[in-house]
């Protein structure tokens, strides 16, 4: 009898399960949970039949105990389009129910860059700039730099097609930090000047983007000058957010400006306890075609590619050729490969453990700004001949490996170390520099070898339910290594005499520890935050040079200690009828590197030589910010800044043993060195404006001005890396299988009078006027031709013009078209 009733109860239970119909809300784009999405059940009439609405959990889940044939669903979300279905429509979903965002609506989007956790847009009082990945998918930039590119918030400078430094806020290279999966990757030799580490980044395996406008040295310490890109790569998902156990993601790319080909593929594997997800791309590029019509007669003459270097093997010699197309900027080639492995345990609900490891390496990448150097003759106004300086000028393969182990502990936020993350990250970077000049048979190599080890430690504890701290610690150590070589190419003997290495050949290290904390308040019912930070930074410096005959120096060994305080403050305030106030307080600094304080580089009649007395270089930063919302379909923004920079590290005129000159390489040359001198100001505009016009299009605009000037001397001077006035326009559209997005990207001229006398602004690059004013039209479609494949077609520089971005060495692409094909299996 017993067993007869346990039966009966089984069978009951079994069906009362199969009568709860469970139902996960993802994000149609990144597949993440919908949490607090509002659901209701309506009969024929539209009439509700709940007497309080469902809403989604921390997962997205609904459980509908009562939904039956003949009913209809409601789901409605602040962020996202509505969903109405009947019956038989969400059971085809099989309990899994996409959702597409909004475009205005932001106020709930959750970012983590700003805070190192999760935490409410809104909430932020400093400007930031989201790109996802479905916005990356559509517009198919090469790079990453394009990615930055493309927002339209990020100028960003090129030297050669395999590079791209952004600019925030007139501050680049070792002013603005990368942050990717929450691992710094400014090390010991970012330099001041034009860095392009950023393209080793694949952008095929970005999840999102967070651009913070503006000082971030409370939360990331040193080189968060002008703001920070923090980069957030793909994860894998467990089998409850994926909903499949595998999935792969495919596609190949042909663009015709360089002839790009490109394959890419990544592999997810999903279960309940262990995920893991694998990516890998080939990229190939030809060599850049800019565009046929020229606005200014001076282009041709000053950007065209008339002539370049061949090597004749068989006379031994190198001979100067004509180029049959000037367009095409013979000398930018290259190729990279980009490969990532990750995998993801999850030990219990409060404990996951992910591992990240990264790898990209390149082919030789041209240096086409200095491939183009050399005397020209004219005749009768044109080009008839030119002496170019160099014969080969590259970067060696740029290779870069990251492996990572991060810890996110969801434990009860209200203890000490209660809930936040662990990581431990190890990087290595390969750079060379390889040269040799016209009809010279010693090709020059300097290398360098970088290794970083971090620790990060990040918590959160919550004091009660107004208050909250953020607090934690970071550590980092690189190590350098610098070597330097000739090599005879017609006798292929190598030497490393006479020629110095770019950095200290005995090795350098440099070492940074870091405290920060966060007090985080809500008031005036909670619609006002306020938000109060320090960091403190302490960093250590050594060298050794091992060839004193060589560098000429009377030491030789160097060390340098620094430290740093740093403070913010931060409003953000919802002043009501969808008026949104943000201001910030702060000061930011930049602790010298080995590049700034061991670097020792002849350039011309001068050579830069070490100096173990310079210090951090420092800001003080005002901003104020207001967004106002109209109707849930027009939101208009605006952001003003001022920063005033001080004991700024600046090259000037310097002496050793009193001494103002010094024979090196060759020659003697002036003595030059960083100090802190500097002074000087930056300060600027932006405004934005998104409008819906239905729920499936709507249109953005964007709008950059940035001006800044140099105070150390009587007389203000121009201050280097402040671009042109720049924005964009861009239309979306989205219904069903069909997508479309177009834009103008727009630049306003830069003044030759307007550039600083700085080699970072590359005046021989200029036009006799300075940079002209351009603008670009592009557009990218995509149609979906079933649940597998898409197609993408784009083109790019709709008019074929030939523009050169401020401060670039190389032209940009001409009329591009793209074709891409991907696959979802």
């Amino acid at each position: 009898m017993k067993k007869q009733l346990l039966l009966l109860f089984a069978l009951a239970y079994a069906n009362l399960l199969l009568a709860q119909d469970s139902l996960y809300i993802l994000d149609a784009d990144s597949r993440e949970a919908v949490a607090n999405a509002q659901l209701q059940i309506l009969d024929e009439a539209g009439r509700g039949l709940l007497n309080t609405p469902l809403f989604s959990s921390e997962k997205g889940l609904f459980v509908l105990d009562s939904f039956v044939e003949g009913q209809f669903v409601l789901i409605t979300h602040l962020n996202y389009h509505r969903y109405y279905g009947d019956y038989f429509e969400l059971k085809a979903k099989k309990g899994r129910l996409l959702l597409q965002r909004r475009p205005i609506d932001l106020i709930e989007v959750l970012v983590q860059g700003s805070s190192k956790r999760e935490e409410p847009l809104r909430e932020v009082p400093s400007q930031l700039t989201l790109i996802d990945k479905k916005e990356i998918e559509i517009l198919q930039p090469q790079t990453t730099a394009g990615v930055m590119e493309n927002s339209g918030e990020v100028f960003v400078q090129r030297s050669q097609m395999g590079g791209g430094s952004p600019i925030i806020r007139g501050f680049e290279a070792n002013k603005v930090l990368i942050v990717l999966d929450g691992i710094r990757m400014n090390n010991a030799i970012y330099r001041a000047g034009h860095l392009q580490n950023i393209i080793t980044i694949d952008p095929a395996i970005i999840e999102g983007v967070e651009l913070h406008h503006g000082p971030a040295s409370t939360i990331y310490g040193s080189d968060a000058l002008g703001g920070v890109m923090y980069i957030k790569t793909k994860s894998p998902r467990f089998l409850e957010e994926q909903g499949k156990a595998w999935h792969i993601h495919a596609y190949s790319r042909f663009s015709t400006a360089n002839l790009e080909r490109r394959l890419h593929s990544d592999i997810h594997w999903s279960g309940e306890r262990w995920a893991s997800l694998s990516s890998l791309s080939f990229s190939k590029y030809g060599d850049l075609r800019a565009g046929r019509y020229k606005a200014d007669s001076s282009m041709a003459r000053y950007w065209n590619r008339y002539f370049y270097v061949e090597r004749d093997e068989e006379l031994g010699q190198d001979l100067i050729r004509i180029n049959e197309n000037p367009n095409v900027q013979l000398g930018s080639a290259y190729g990279q490969m980009d490969l990532m492995q990750k995998l993801r345990y999850r030990y219990n609900e409060r404990l996951d453990v992910e591992f990240n490891f990264q790898y990209s390496s390149s082919t030789e990448v041209p240096r086409y700004d200095q491939l183009t150097e050399g005397d020209v003759s004219f005749s009768n106004g044109q080009i008839i001949s030119q002496n170019l300086e160099y014969a080969e000028w590259n970067y060696g393969p740029q290779k870069r490996l990251l492996s990572a182990l991060r810890a996110n502990i969801k434990g009860d936020s209200s203890r000490w170390l209660g809930q936040g993350q662990l990581v431990a990250a190890f990087q290595k970077i390969d750079e060379e520099r390889i040269s040799r000049k016209f009809n010279d048979p010693l090709r020059r190599t300097q290398a360098e070898q970088v290794y970083v080890l971090t620790l990060n430690a990040d918590f959160l504890r919550k004091i009660c339910n107004k208050q909250e701290l953020l607090y934690g610690a970071e550590w980092t150590h690189n190590w350098v290594s610098s070597t330097a070589f000739t090599e005879n190419i017609e006798t292929g003997e190598q030497s490393n005499r006479g020629l110095g290495s770019r950095y200290p050949d005995g090795g350098s290290q440099m070492g940074n520890f870091g405290l920060y904390t966060s007090y985080r308040l809500k008031f005036a019912q909670e619609k006002a935050k306020l938000i109060l930070g320090s960091r403190y930074t302490y960093t250590s410096l050594s060298a050794s040079y091992l060839d004193t005959l060589l560098y000429n120096l009377p030491y030789q060994d160097l060390s340098l200690q620094t430290h740093a305080l740093t403070a913010s403050a931060g409003l953000s305030w919802d002043l009501g009828r969808q008026f949104q106030l943000r201001a910030v307080a702060s000061t930011a600094f930049r602790t010298p590197n080995i590049d700034d304080m061991a670097k020792l580089r002849a350039k011309g009649d001068n050579v830069t030589v070490p100096n173990a007395e310079i210090g951090p270089e420092k800001s003080l930063n005002m901003e104020l910010g207001l967004s106002k919302q109209f109707a849930k379909k027009l939101k208009i923004s605006s952001t003003v800044y001022y920063n005033y920079l001080f004991d700024a590290i600046v090259q000037q005129e310097y002496s050793i043993n009193g001494q103002d000159s010094m024979y090196y390489d060759g020659r003697f040359r002036n003595i030059q060195a960083l100090v802190n001198i500097g002074r000087g100001a930056v300060w600027g505009l932006h405004a934005s404006l998104a409008y819906e016009l239905n729920d499936f299009a709507f249109f953005k605009w964007s709008l950059v001005y940035t001006q800044g000037l140099d105070y150390s001397e009587a007389d203000p001077q121009p201050l280097p890396h402040i671009p042109p006035l720049y924005g964009q326009w861009s239309f979306h559209y989205h219904k069903k299988a069909f997508s479309l997005q177009s834009n103008i990207r727009f630049n306003g001229p830069k003044r030759l009078e307007d550039y600083a006398d700085e080699s970072s602004e590359n005046l021989d690059q200029a036009l006799p006027t300075g940079t002209p004013a351009w603008f670009v039209i592009n557009c990218y479609t995509a149609y979906e031709l079933n649940s597998k494949w898409k197609l993408q077609l784009g083109i790019e520089n709709l008019l074929d013009w030939h523009y050169r971005p401020y401060a670039s060495g190389i032209s940009a692409p001409g009329q591009n078209i793209i074709l891409t094909l991907r696959a979802n299996l």
